[in-house]
């Protein structure tokens, strides 16, 4: 594995952080992240919507799709894609673990 193709691990938030069927905004490593608990399991996307970067974690959360607050652009949280055409494209996702009350996520290096 070349240092480009690394990643690395870091601390979002506690579990108990997030309500079910809600987001909230985090920020670590120097960027904003929105994460998401669905269905009992955590997403994390980044926070700015690709219309007029509204804060996705803001929200609301009906299934798997997030609206944005601002101007309605809805996405799956679980893909990033853009789920309505005022959002010129989705938005990046990341893979997310949950080890001992504490939500991570995988960064691409």
């Amino acid at each position: 594995m070349s240092d480009t193709d690394a990643a690395r691990t870091v601390e979002l938030c506690g579990t108990d952080e997030v309500p079910e069927g809600e987001g909230i905004t985090v920020r670590a490593a120097d960027r904003d992240f929105a994460v998401f608990r669905a269905d009992g399991e955590y997403w994390a996307i980044d926070n700015m919507c690709t219309h007029e970067g509204g804060p996705l974690g803001e929200g609301t959360l009906l299934g798997t799709t997030i609206t944005c607050p601002w101007h309605y652009a809805a996405f799956d949280i679980t893909t990033g894609e853009s789920l309505d055409p005022i959002a010129p494209c989705g938005v990046d996702t990341y893979e997310v673990f949950v080890e001992d009350g504490t939500v991570y996520a995988e960064l691409e290096e």
